[in-house]
């Protein structure tokens, strides 16, 4: 019944003028750039911190528990399951690998949901907003031919879980401030059962009339290795953040833009120069555990490094 829905859209999408294909293809797009993680990033640095760390959370708890998923079931995507599928043309570079469960619906809960929850009280039109863009993003997923029903509703599952987890994970630690390397050990060691299980997992190795796999397992790993780095990096950076750095937000605006600058910076020049540099002659699997880490390092530990000489640096002019 699922992939009946999808031929039905499939129908509607056809008749269709192109430009409507490409909207959604371009809002599926745009829920994967690199520039949306930065949304969280930013309100860490410069907003409101508490709120940065609930969306940080949020954003790669759903990661992994979304590779989790993903690598568990192994589900092909559904042009696979049934050649009378056809996908959007531009949907297929961002629909690789397995199907279930859609990980661009659960980035877009986990970044929209958690940024229209957190912020509902002082408005509204935003709380609106996200759940605007959720709903289209889903819809899109299907519309666009990628995914299933099931695979969305899912997706929408892990979103809102990763949510709700880091609302109360964030709340719990504020009130046990004692147990912070507890938690830290504790998150490393699931961390690194977790790797464990993607790297010696079997996967499907189903082949196609050519000789090529449907899917590579190795290609599939590949998120979910990443997904481990983000999550223990998180986690180490919150316990050195709150340890050693505690950086304040009470600081002036021109101060707050220098954060951002300075932050959105080192993500840049680490995610898009130094990330391959470093990573270059590893192993397959130690390659991108360490890319996932240095994805999320610049932003949740160095910036906040640099925010100690450059709040010195505005004290001293303040004073001067």
């Amino acid at each position: 019944m699922d992939l009946d829905y999808l031929l039905f859209l499939q129908e509607i999408r056809q008749s269709l003028p192109p430009c409507v294909e490409h909207f959604f293809a371009t809002l599926s797009a745009i829920n994967v750039h690199p520039l949306l993680f930065t949304i969280p990033f930013i309100i860490y640095w410069c907003v409101d911190k508490r709120r940065g760390q609930i969306l940080l959370t949020a954003v790669w708890l759903g990661n992994i528990l979304n590779s989790f998923a993903k690598l568990s079931v192994c589900c092909y995507r559904p042009w696979i399951r049934n050649e009378a599928i056809v996908p959007a043309r531009r949907a297929i570079p961002g629909a690789t690998g397995y199907s279930f469960p859609s990980g661009h619906t659960a980035t877009a809960v986990t970044v929209f949901g958690t940024l229209g929850w957190l912020y509902k009280k002082e408005s509204k039109l935003l709380l609106a907003f996200c759940a605007m863009v959720i709903a289209l993003m889903a819809f899109s997923r299907n519309f666009l031919c990628v995914h299933t029903f099931q695979d969305v509703v899912f997706g929408l599952a892990v979103g809102i879980l990763s949510m709700f987890i880091a609302c109360k994970f964030v709340a719990w630690s504020e009130k046990n401030t004692d147990k912070d390397l507890k938690v830290l050990l504790f998150v490393l060691g699931t961390v690194a059962l977790v790797f464990a299980y993607f790297a010696l997992k079997n996967y499907p190795r189903d082949y196609m009339e050519n000789g090529e796999l449907l899917v590579d397992p190795k290609k599939m790993m590949k998120g979910g290795l990443k997904a481990c780095g983000y999550v223990a990096a998180l986690a180490t950076s919150w316990y050195l953040e709150r340890r050693f750095i505690k950086f304040s937000m009470n600081v002036s605006v021109p101060e707050k833009i220098c954060r951002a600058l300075a932050g959105c910076a080192f993500m840049g020049i680490f995610n898009f120069c130094l990330n391959p540099l470093i990573t270059g002659g590893m192993n397959f699997y130690l390659k991108n555990f360490i890319k996932g880490c240095l994805t999320v390092f610049p932003g949740a530990l160095f910036a906040p490094l640099v925010f100690i000489p450059l709040h010195a640096l505005f004290k001293k002019k303040s004073s001067d």
